[in-house]
């Protein structure tokens, strides 16, 4: 006999006969369906993950403010200077240098990027 409090729990204790399951659990109703899927989002925490998304959505901003304003990267790249042009391209190919570097220095000492530089 269920206690009057059971009646409205999403999760229901069901017993089996079979050799080594004692008690299934199984959510019913909506609000089981419900617990089934908030569950793992809560267990996820995406409240954390809102102010790292600041700066995602700034670049995204940034991104589509171009577009409407420049039909094509072709058109930006004839609007801005020969210098804009070279001084950008310029910028994200020594990036991308710098990480190689970082990461084949790394690679050759035996440490990991995420040790101590002090060690």
């Amino acid at each position: 006999m269920r206690r009057p409090g059971q009646w409205a729990a999403p999760v229901h204790e069901i017993t089996t006969g079979e050799d080594g399951i004692d008690a299934s659990l199984a959510l019913v109703g909506l609000r089981g369906h419900l617990r089934l899927l908030l569950g793992p989002v809560r267990a996820n925490r995406p409240w954390r993950l809102v102010p790292h998304l600041a700066s995602a959505s700034a670049a995204a901003a940034a991104t589509a403010a171009f577009g409407l304003f420049y039909s094509s990267i072709w058109n930006m790249a004839d609007a801005l200077s020969e210098e804009a042009v070279r001084q950008a391209t310029y910028s994200r190919r020594e990036r991308e240098r710098r990480a190689r570097d970082r990461a084949t220095t790394a690679a050759q000492s035996g440490r990991s990027e995420y040790t101590s530089r002090g060690d």
